[in-house]
């Protein structure tokens, strides 16, 4: 599988749409939306808070099979798979812990974080819709995305500041902008 540089928002949006799964958007892209022009990070993956339903979790497995998707080998991570295991993984049967994964897929690198970035049932009611290509997506709150950042991490210390100035204009009444130019 190709590696692409950066995640095709735009085809992993209307991907999860097309298989009518229920979802947040977290992480880099979510601030990205709140912060257009200004985010100067790239965003290496798109982080998905999927509803834990049993259906949506099957829509999301079958999203993933569609995009041949396979967990990201990382031994730094301490749940993580072997290169072995990575490459005979599938998404089936689609539990939660199954799915909580970074994967490498055909439109680049998606984060399934089913609970690390906050849980879908918490996040939904504080997100804020923004229409991306036709498709309404659920961007989570600043306040919610600040609380994922973790100090330690060196990239997290680097956003701190900006997710700051997020929350200042959530507070303002902003809501998030756009997802791309286009």
């Amino acid at each position: 599988m190709a590696v692409v540089v950066g995640p095709d928002v735009r085809g992993m949006v209307r991907g999860l749409a097309r298989y009518r799964v229920e979802w947040v958007l977290a992480g880099s892209v979510a601030a990205l939306a709140w912060y257009p022009g200004r985010w100067p990070f790239m965003p290496g993956d798109l982080d998905v808070v999927p509803a834990r339903t049993p259906a949506n979790l099957r829509r999301l497995a079958g999203l993933l099979d569609g995009l041949g998707a396979k967990p990201v080998h990382d031994p730094a991570w301490r749940e993580n798979l072997s290169s072995e295991a990575c490459a005979a993984w599938t998404p089936w049967p689609p539990t939660e812990e199954r799915l909580d994964r970074l994967f490498e897929t055909a439109l680049g690198r998606l984060d399934v974080v089913p609970g690390r970035a906050g849980h879908f049932e918490a996040l939904r009611p504080r997100s804020h819709a923004l229409l991306a290509w036709d498709i309404s997506v659920l961007v989570a709150d600043p306040e919610d995305l600040a609380i994922t950042l973790r100090p330690a991490k060196p990239k997290h210390a680097a956003r701190r500041a900006l997710m700051e100035e997020i929350r200042v204009r959530r507070a303002r009444g902003e809501a998030p902008c756009r997802l791309s130019p286009d």
